[in-house]
């Protein structure tokens, strides 16, 4: 009955704190809106680990875009404390907090992007809950590549080849090129103490791919966009040349 009571107490308090709504973009689509009731779905299991009441609250939202429509699931665990006049309640912020559907996601870059560059992306995406050291490995290879196909610089390392284009880009991105490196570098290469290791968490590997989806924007897309832009200009230009000779010819 306690538990029941409990339930009900929580369910209503979370429909009042998401009245106004959320941002969240879907994992699947990409779609950046605002989650606001009708979307989202809470439920709560209390438990009993090691004589402590903890809590599992579980946040289904389905995505707005009527095109997608998939939904994304997050597990949050909390420690609970118990008072006569007020029931269950939450202590502090969540202990843990994981989407655990989809697994892993990944944007789905265009082709005009070189397979291998999208490989190593996506697959530092997929194992970043499960080794963030690798995935970081895996985002500094990716930078790499890069580097090597938009830049077309090929050096003996990546360290040469970031100082190589230093000169293309702003001091704050040159810097985080060789912060990333030198993240990447715990995995690719091993200490020469061998008892010295260096963790990397899974919300440290997060950022490294933040920063890799970022200079795919910045470079490649944004390029081709500027490319598709430029070449419908020009095909305007070509069409109101044309428009007018047929105008020319018909005065004649």
């Amino acid at each position: 009955m306690k538990i029941f009571l409990y339930n009900i107490y929580t369910i209503i308090k979370m429909k009042g704190d998401f009245k106004m709504g959320f941002n969240f973009t879907c994992p699947y689509c990409q779609t950046r809106t605002t989650i606001n009731s009708d979307k989202l779905e809470r439920s709560q299991v209390r438990y009993i680990e090691k004589k402590q009441d903890k809590m599992l609250e579980f946040s289904v939202i389905t995505c707005p875009n009527e095109s997608c429509e998939r939904t994304t699931i997050f597990m949050k665990d909390y420690f609970l404390q118990f008072s006569f006049d007020r029931g269950y309640e939450k202590i502090g912020e969540a202990i843990s907090n994981k989407r655990i559907e989809p697994e892993f996601s990944y944007i789905h870059y265009p082709d005009y992007i070189p397979e291998q560059v999208r490989q190593d992306y996506e697959e530092a995406c997929k194992i970043v809950s499960l080794s963030p050291k690798a995935s970081a490995t895996l985002s500094r290879r990716c930078l790499q590549g890069m580097i090597r196909d938009f830049h077309n610089v090929k050096k003996k390392n990546l360290v040469d080849e970031i100082n190589t284009i230093q000169n293309d880009l702003g001091t704050d991105i040159f810097n985080a090129l060789h912060s990333l490196r030198s993240i990447g570098n715990i995995g690719a290469h091993p200490e020469s103490d061998i008892n010295l290791i260096v963790e990397i968490d899974e919300g440290e590997a997060q950022k490294l791919i933040k920063f890799i989806e970022l200079l795919m924007d910045k470079w490649y897309i944004k390029r081709e966009e500027e490319r598709k832009m430029l070449e419908e200009i020009n095909q305007i230009a070509i069409d109101k040349q044309n428009e007018k000779k047929g105008i020319q010819n018909e005065e004649k």
